[in-house]
């Protein structure tokens, strides 16, 4: 019974009659492969605050080349109760009596309310709904500016078209009405527009204070990176609030800062020189009593071999000299120039296993091979041991025999100990995928935000926006089981930003066809899928603010074409919208989360070429 029905036409076309209650939203001819029999469907929209019970329309029927035919004089919608703004009559096929219908024309002859009160066709042509413009499409501050003024869901210029008050939200409205959907006036919507050039300095100002705030939260947080970009933003608002105060304020703490931190040098300096004197002191006075006792203490050996015993030895060589045994007092110079005892004394403590005092030593005689050499060595042991962590930490830095490529095999056993031990909140380095957009210097490792943990199961998000990519190729109904980022996240993403093994180790999961709480578009089905982006109920759940929704692209994302707004920033970096697999308002939106941080419940097109994406995913 699947293949029963044929679709022979269909038209998305949104149209309207003067003063009509009722508009038409699409209509469409199917055909019984059964039967033969030719069906209608038209999708109508009631746009009057009453409530419909009963419709009358008329369907003109054509064939393919336009010739009329015969078709439906009345055809009625009854036993129903349909409410502004919500649809009927696509569920009711209508039997055409001429099978050779390819094309029809609809006409509502009459719509009868729930107070028993009735509107009639009397004259009047139906008419196709016209392109409209997007408002401030060129002007993001503008737009953010009148946003503030009448309140969100601003998309399009609210106009007054033929008896209809066509909203900047998208809703078609009768003339004179409040909108039923986002409940504006027209001349509420209109009135700031009348003014663009107040509009503009409010934007102005606007911009002036969050950059006010920005830069005083900057100062705030105290440290003399963050002071010094306060002062370049108080420095370009000098005539904005006590920016010129604030402004020197900043220079002011950036000196004091500098004197601290200059304070601060000079007495670990001084608290460092006084613990090696007073180190010292106890050494000769421990000399003096007792015979030497070394007992492996790193100060006492360094102290014996770089400081006391080649100054007794200098101290003989000068007598000697003075004595004119000059051949004697040279072996004595030569063997304190002679690093080679030192060097013995470090490889014993090398043996002991007192690796720092024999760094030290080592580095007092300048013998940064022999160092490298244990650390080398020292790693390839651990290694062997399975203890990746303690081996990474020895070859991370090291430029010695193969270290490099080393340190690259036990990489990814490094990441999995991080990983099992990550918490909540916290981020973790998996995979990797182009980031500073500089592909010469390869892939960057891709920082994640641990959203649950459950067992050794963590779910995580990439801390950044990581590339620009449309919800879908294509402006037409689709959920994320059909739209092409799926597709796109699960095959080019996933083979690119991990290996063979990473991917072994993230799971096939269930992802549910999660609703837009805010609207009854259809989501679809479930899926399984190894990656995925978060839903409307996720976001809300695992980030409890908008300021923690926030995020920032990777200057590769914002290479292939990622919008961000200056208004909203992370640290100075410019936020943008990021994309939910959620639907919008309707099957040919999706939802996302704003450069604020807050939610974009409404959508964007399916389409929109300038979003980032955020991937997510499941990790055992």
């Amino acid at each position: 019974m699947a293949n029963r029905y044929t679709l022979l036409n269909k038209k998305q076309e949104t149209r309207l009659l003067k003063g009509c209650p009722v508009l038409i939203d699409a209509i469409g001819i199917t055909k019984d492969e059964k039967t033969g029999q030719i069906l209608a469907q038209v999708k109508l929209q009631n746009i009057s605050p009453k409530s419909i019970i009963g419709c009358k329309i008329r369907i003109e029927a054509f064939q393919i080349s336009k010739e009329p035919l015969e078709g439906v004089d009345s055809f009625s919608y009854l036993d129903m109760t349909v409410k502004q703004g919500e649809f009927f009559g696509s569920q009711t096929p209508i039997n055409l009596p001429d099978n050779r219908t390819r094309q029809i024309t609809v006409l509502v002859l009459e719509v009868v309310f729930e107070d028993l009160t009735i509107w009639k066709y009397e004259t009047g042509e139906w008419e196709a709904l016209p392109s409209r413009d997007k408002l401030f499409s060129n002007d993001d501050e503008l737009l953010k500016e009148y946003t503030l003024e009448v309140g969100g869901n601003v998309w399009f210029e609210p106009e007054m078209w033929k008896g209809f008050f066509l909203c900047t939200c998208g809703t078609i409205n009768l003339e004179g009405q409040t909108c039923y959907k986002c409940k504006r006036t027209y001349d509420a919507l209109v009135s700031p527009l009348l003014n663009e050039e107040v509009l503009r300095e409010n934007a102005k100002e606007r911009q002036k204070e969050a950059q006010y705030k920005e830069g005083l939260r900057l100062k705030e947080r105290g440290t003399e990176e963050s002071v010094a970009k306060a002062k370049e933003i108080f420095a370009s608002l000098t005539d904005y609030k006590d920016a010129e105060e604030q402004f020197y304020a900043c220079q002011k703490k950036i000196e004091e800062i500098k004197a601290k931190e200059e304070a601060d040098r000079l007495e670990r300096e001084h608290q460092a020189e006084e613990r090696r004197i007073k180190a010292a002191k106890k050494r000769r006075r421990t000399i003096a009593i007792t015979t030497p006792i070394l007992g492996g203490l790193a100060v006492i050996v360094i102290l014996l071999i770089t400081v006391i015993i080649p100054k007794q030895k200098l101290n003989k060589a000068v007598t000697l000299i003075n004595s004119g045994d000059y051949e004697a007092a040279y072996i004595l110079l030569d063997e304190i120039r002679n690093p080679s005892s030192i060097y013995n004394k470090a490889m014993a403590l090398i043996d002991s296993e007192n690796y720092e005092t024999a760094y030290i030593l080592l580095e007092e005689i300048g013998n940064n091979d022999a160092i490298a050499s244990s650390k080398y060595d020292r790693a390839m042991a651990l290694i062997d041991s399975g203890d990746y962590e303690a081996a990474y930490m020895l070859l991370d830095g090291l430029n010695y025999k193969d270290s490099a490529d080393k340190l690259i095999s036990i990489k990814q056993q490094h990441q999995m100990i991080l990983l099992s031990k990550a918490q909540v909140g916290s981020y973790v380095y998996f995979g990797s995928y182009e980031q500073d957009n500089n592909e010469s210097n390869g892939k960057e490792d891709i920082e994640w935000l641990v959203l649950a943990k459950e067992g050794e199961k963590i779910l995580i998000v990439s801390k950044y926006a990581l590339d620009c990519q449309p919800y879908d190729d294509y402006y037409e109904k689709v959920t994320w089981e059909t739209c092409s980022l799926r597709a796109w996240l699960n095959e080019t993403f996933l083979t690119e930003a991990f290996n063979p093994l990473e991917q072994s180790i993230i799971i096939s999961s269930l992802i549910t066809a999660d609703k837009n709480p805010s609207y009854k578009t259809t989501a679809g089905n479930d899926t399984t899928d190894k990656v995925f982006l978060l839903s409307i109920t996720e976001a809300d759940k695992y980030f409890r603010s908008d300021d923690t929704r926030k995020c920032v692209p990777t200057n590769y994302a914002k290479a292939q074409g990622v919008k961000t707004s200056d208004g909203n920033n992370i640290d100075g970096r410019a936020s943008c919208w990021w994309w939910l697999r959620s639907p919008g308002h309707d099957s040919r939106s999706a939802a996302g989360v704003n450069d604020d941080g807050s939610f974009g419940k409404y959508g964007y097109n399916v389409n929109y070429g300038l979003s980032s994406v955020r991937p997510a995913l499941c990790i055992n």
